[in-house]
């Protein structure tokens, strides 16, 4: 701290902004630090989601929600809803363009069934995904230690999954034309 001990010998005017600074500068230090701690166990989750087959995502499903509310309940400075909703959106998001390769281009072209299996088991993929999100909604004050405050998620789900739901209603729409 040289830079505060010349500032405050030499009265300047800067000290106590630069005091500010550094107290927040720290304090935003242990905050991101605090939550790579709580985000240490999503890694191999998304991990394991980003490199795996799509169809194969739903056993992988639970689990990483379940610890999104681990870190909800365990991590005061990512327990707020602009958090959470992005976190669900970014997986959101990946889930929406592995369906994307999963279904392809070509398979809306084609005369057989196996475009129409393609698109219901991407539905079924993404719908899984809300069912377990919903059922882990309705619990996650269950994950606050005893004698906590507890805090539900408080954002509306169209928050998170807009785009979600606007990808299934394009796929809705796809499979009523084939």
């Amino acid at each position: 701290m040289m830079m505060s001990n010349i500032l405050e010998v030499t009265e300047s005017a800067y000290y106590p902004a630069f005091m500010k600074m550094s107290a927040d500068v720290s304090m935003a230090v242990e905050e991101a630090r605090d939550i790579m701690i709580h985000f240490t166990p999503l890694k191999p989750l998304l991990e394991g989601l980003e490199s795996g087959e799509f169809q194969d995502a739903p056993p992988i499903l639970p689990p990483l929600v379940h610890c999104i509310c681990l870190l909800w309940a365990a991590c005061p400075p990512y327990r707020k809803p602009d958090r959470i909703v992005t976190l669900f959106k970014e997986i959101t998001n990946l889930l929406i363009s592995m369906g994307q390769l999963f279904i392809g281009t070509v398979g809306f072209q084609a005369e057989t069934t196996e475009p129409l299996q393609k698109i219901n088991t991407c539905v079924s993929v993404l719908r899984k995904f809300r069912e377990i999100f919903e059922e882990h909604r309705a619990k996650v004050e269950n994950y606050f230690p005893e004698g906590k405050r507890q805090r539900s998620w408080e954002f509306h789900p169209t928050h998170a999954f807009s785009r979600m739901d606007q990808f299934l209603e394009r796929l809705a729409n796809i499979k009523a034309r084939k």
